[in-house]
This record gives structure tokens, C-alpha cells and sequence, in this order.
């Protein structure tokens, strides 16, 4: 997996981490948001510790696609935060 991917993985985490604290005390109206990135979240962490884990040397497309589920993601929490600091 390349630096890029791993650094923007560890952002997206520590991202997650701050927003998991905020949702808890969110407005019910955050909460469905919420819990549709955790859907992504799950699935985009199953995906990279498989790629880890079998030791699968990335292609270029594989890397692409990784992103854009990782920029989905830190957008959504961008919504959402944006959203709770009105």
C-alpha cells in the first residue's frame, strides 16, 4: 500500500475518531448520516486489512479506488461536522 494511501488512512481514522465523539452527541438528524459513513467505514477497513494482510501488492486502480471511497468518507465527516458546529 503507498505512503499516500496509509497517510490519508491515518487522517481519515483520527477523523473518524473526533466525529465518533460529536455523533454521540448529536442531534438525532446527524445520526442517519452517521451511521451511513460507518457502513462505508467498515467496509473500506475490511478492504485494506485484506490487501494487508494477504500481502496483495496494489495496482494503480486498486490505489484510485481506495481513495475515492477514502475522500467519500472524509467528506461526509466534513458535512457532518460543518453541520454540528452551526
Amino acid at each position: 500500500m503507498s505512503d499516500d494511501i496509509n497517510d490519508f488512512w491515518e487522517k481519515l481514522k483520527a477523523q473518524r475518531d473526533e466525529m465518533n465523539v460529536q455523533a454521540h452527541l448529536a442531534r438525532a438528524e446527524f445520526r442517519d448520516e452517521w451511521d451511513e459513513v460507518e457502513k462505508k467505514w467498515q467496509k473500506a477497513e475490511q478492504k485494506l486489512k485484506h490487501v494487508q494482510d494477504q500481502a496483495i501488492e496494489t495496482t494503480a486502480e486498486m490505489q484510485r479506488s481506495a481513495k475515492v471511497v477514502m475522500e467519500e468518507i472524509a467528506s461526509t465527516y466534513d458535512r457532518i461536522k460543518a453541520r454540528l458546529d452551526d
